[in-house]
């Protein structure tokens, strides 16, 4: 049966850690492996989490995961090999690129010899921190949603403003001109007008395409 450590981040603030177990012992014989499994959990914001184990423990305790992406929760597995001797060292994890460092005592005994575990059941589901997690995230999503309509809604306003203005402007332009086709390409004021309107039409046919993106397609 594989043993499982559980590690908790963000819990009691950012970059938070804390361990299950006061201590960690292993039981394993002489020259034998064994997998033992870290399970991280994650009260926060997804982030990198980077576990190692001292220099005492470094032959015979390899972490097969050393710096996992957890989001929710990620199983770190790692594999202990037996000494004659009982080892004493850390289990070493790392939040924050290096901002925050926290250790427990990590121990390796033969078979026989370990104390009795005692494990705290959490009276919460585990599922139940996912589901809070995940209602948080839609209801963020929905308010974003809500806001990008609204700017949307804005820019369109803001082009159908600028564009009446714009006509307001050239009225007297085009009240100077006159129906005769040759007095109007003659006249400087028109061609103004002209590249004006095309700029104008220009720019509303690439705004609707940044707001509703299906009309470019």
């Amino acid at each position: 049966m594989i043993e499982i450590y559980q590690i908790f981040i963000n819990r009691r603030g950012l970059n938070s850690i804390e361990f299950e177990d006061p201590e960690i012992e292993i039981e394993v014989s002489p020259d034998e492996e064994r997998i033992v499994e870290f399970l991280l959990v994650n009260y926060g914001t997804p982030t990198h989490v980077n576990l190692s184990v001292s220099d005492e423990l470094k032959e015979n305790v390899r972490i097969l995961k050393e710096n996992p992406y957890v989001k929710y929760e990620e199983v770190v597995p790692a594999l202990v090999t037996g000494n004659d001797e009982e080892l004493r060292g850390e289990l070493i994890v790392t939040t924050g690129y290096g901002a925050h460092r926290s250790s427990v005592p990590l121990i390796i005994r033969g078979e026989g010899h370990r104390k009795e575990r005692r494990v705290e059941v959490s009276q919460t589901p585990q599922f139940s921190f996912r589901k809070e997690v995940n209602e948080s995230e839609s209801q963020r999503e929905h308010l974003l949603l809500r806001f990008s309509r609204s700017l949307r809604v804005l820019k369109y306003l803001a082009v159908i403003f600028i564009i009446l203005s714009a006509l307001y402007f050239l009225l007297p332009v085009f009240e100077e001109l006159s129906f005769s086709p040759e007095s109007m390409l003659a006249r400087p004021a028109f061609w103004g007008a002209y590249l004006l309107s095309s700029f104008l039409t220009y720019l509303l046919v690439e705004t609707l395409k940044a707001v509703y993106p299906e009309v470019g397609r």
